[in-house]
Order: structure tokens, then sequence, then C-alpha cells
């Protein structure tokens, strides 16, 4: 066979094998009718399974009225997730006191969690936004800049999961920072309990800290000239047999804030 008998041969044959792949398998018709009957699954986890096979999805379930809340919080995570199909739910976040699950869930998992009476809802984990434009007048920042509320000299402390000290909006606004861990061991930067050191770890307390003290103009009177704050986190680490190890800080974020 020539080269130029041979090209046609080998793009004829690539055509043949893609056109035999199988189609991915959409979702069951009677899976699809139980998770809408049920009305316990979100419209949109349904659609995405039948585009996709899999979604990542927020399983919010009931708790049992006695004991501590986190005790009964992990108790009844722990009685969801048993015996679920192998491989169909894989746990992307749990929460020490809020009575939810996050993780990635097939056709075979939603069906065996709606199987569990302690199930309330199923939605699809979808990401929080920022609405700034709506926040302002909500908020009415502007009036209060314009009767004089300007934050000036007014020192913040935020407890929350840390800061980004680096953070070019705040890395003027910085005066000192502390760790200090509980509920754990080692969750502190640099593996210890307490440290001087309250990097953010989660985003929740660098966005705090912003509002504060940062240069965007939420807090009355943030400015790059705003002297620097003083972080320090508190830390609680727990650990699940059925995820990755998370953690939340508490940070403490000192600011002074001074008029632009």
């Amino acid at each position: 066979m020539t080269p130029a008998t041979r090209v046609p041969s080998l793009l004829a044959l690539t055509l043949v094998v893609t056109l035999a792949r199988p189609a991915a398998a959409a979702l069951a018709p009677a899976a699809r009718a139980r998770m809408v009957a049920s009305s316990r699954v979100g419209s949109e986890v349904v659609a995405r399974l039948e585009a996709a096979g899999s979604v990542r999805v927020m399983v919010a379930f009931a708790l049992p009225l006695r004991g501590r809340r986190a005790d009964a919080v992990a108790e009844a995570r722990a009685g969801i997730l048993a015996g679920l199909p192998a491989g169909s739910f894989t746990v992307r976040r749990v929460f020490r006191a809020v009575e939810a699950v996050a993780g990635d869930a097939s056709p075979a998992a939603i069906l065996a969690l709606l199987d569990r009476g302690g199930v309330v809802r199923i939605d699809v984990d979808a990401p929080g936004s920022a609405n700034l434009t709506q926040a302002l007048p909500i908020m009415h920042i502007t009036d209060v800049k314009a009767r004089g509320f300007t934050g000036a000299g007014v020192t913040a402390a935020v407890i929350d999961s840390g800061v980004d000290v680096s953070h070019p909006d705040l890395a003027d606004s910085i005066v000192d920072q502390r760790c200090f861990c509980s509920g754990g061991s080692g969750c502190c930067p640099g593996g210890g309990t307490t440290g001087t050191s309250a990097a953010d770890d989660n985003g929740h307390g660098t966005n705090v800290t912003g509002i504060i003290t940062g240069n965007g103009g939420v807090a009355p009177a943030g400015g790059p000239r705003a002297p620097p704050s003083s972080p320090s986190r508190c830390s609680t680490r727990t650990s699940s047999s059925a995820a990755p190890r998370t953690s939340s800080r508490r940070s403490t974020t000192s600011s002074r804030a001074t008029p632009r």
C-alpha cells in the first residue's frame, strides 16, 4: 500500500471506531420518576445526572432531639452514609454543627439516600457569589458615610478562620496575629496548637477582614493608607472516618481605618 492510499484508510478506520463508541447512559426513567416524585431531590440534581451521570450535592438531614449538637450531627451523618453502594458517593465536606454533608453522587447514591427517612433534601452544592451592587444600598453604606461615620481610629478584632496577610487590600492593615487551636492537635500553621501566624486556610476570615479594613469601600473608611490591623486566629479541627480532615479557624483581626 502506498502512502497515498494508507492515509484515507486510517482516517476511515478512525471514523468507524469513533462512531462505534456507546453513548453515555442517560438517567433511567424509573430512577428519574422516583427522584421527582420524592419532592426531596432538586430539579437541577436530576438534570445534571441526566447530562453527566454524577453531580456534587448537599444532603440535608434531620437530627435526633437528644445529646450535644456536634455529637448528634456526627451520629446522624454516619447513619445517612452507612451502606451506600460502593463508589456511589464521595464525601467532599462534613460539618461539625450543621446537619448536612456535601459530596459527589451517582444516581445509585441518590436513590439509596431516598431510602433513608432522615434525609430531608438533596440539592446541587452550588458555589456562592458576591453581590456588592445590591449589598451596599441594602446596608445604607453611603448614608453612613454621609453622616460622618468614617471609622477613623477604630480598632476591630475579627475572630474567624484567619487572614491572608499578603492580600493587596489587607497587607497594610495587619498589626499582629495569633493562632489558638482546640478540639484537635497541631492545626495552627506549622503544626502547633498555638502560633504567631493566623494564615487563612478557609477564606472566610479574609473576607470579613476585608469588609472592615479593605480598600474596596464596603466599610465606612477602609483605604490604602489605613494603619495595620492585628489578627489572631483560634482553630478547631475535627476528623471523620468518612472524609478528609477539615478545619475551621476563628481569627482575631484588629484594624484601624483612616478616611480616604
